[in-house]
């Protein structure tokens, strides 16, 4: 295992597992990431993290899902690429955190563990396969491309101005022929 992990600039889909080597009375305050210095940042050695894509959770809570089926089921990832896995993240008692790529906020860091976390694994979401092949509807044809240059526009531009100009100069003609302005 080890202690240092690099995470890439725009990284998506990937979810990290850790153990936190904490007794039970201590994971409340090291969740909590509304307090000064979250523990969790300075386990992984960052300076900032986003807790919208933290979980800290006692894997007890799983039931008969355990982790294999959470990570399929709440991640996405591919049961396939848990096959190896399955039997060791079966066995895994305690608190665990789940971090997805989200928490990096898309920009480069190496994390650097230090106690209570022990990095478990790294899984990702499974990309999907894009067709980049043209499409064939004629719905689609000349929806992209040069658009070229645009059109005059359907009025003088001096219009924008000379119509409230001519508004105020109404009302003002208005103002002074009535009998309470002149």
């Amino acid at each position: 295992m080890s202690d240092r992990i690099e995470v890439p600039a725009g990284e998506t889909g990937v979810v990290r597992l850790f153990a936190v080597d904490l007794p039970p009375e201590d994971i409340e305050d090291f969740a909590d990431f509304e307090r000064e210095g979250w523990p969790l940042i300075s386990a992984l050695g960052l300076y900032d993290l986003n807790p919208s894509y933290v979980e800290i959770f006692p894997v007890s809570n799983l039931d008969d899902m355990g982790l294999p089926g959470y990570l399929t089921e709440g991640y996405n990832i591919d049961p396939d690429d848990l096959r190896d896995d399955r039997q060791f993240l079966g066995n895994i008692r305690g608190h665990v955190a789940l971090i997805s790529s989200g928490a990096f906020r898309g920009k480069a860091q190496t994390l650097r563990l230090s106690h209570p976390l022990i990095w478990l694994g790294t899984w990702s979401e499974p990309r999907p396969e894009l067709d980049l092949a043209p499409i064939r509807s004629d719905a689609a044809q000349g929806t992209t491309g040069d658009v070229g240059a645009p059109g005059k526009p359907r009025f003088p531009r001096w219009l924008g101005w000379a119509l409230p100009l001519a508004g105020i100069a109404l009302g003002t003609l208005i103002y002074l022929i009535s009998p309470h302005g002149g």
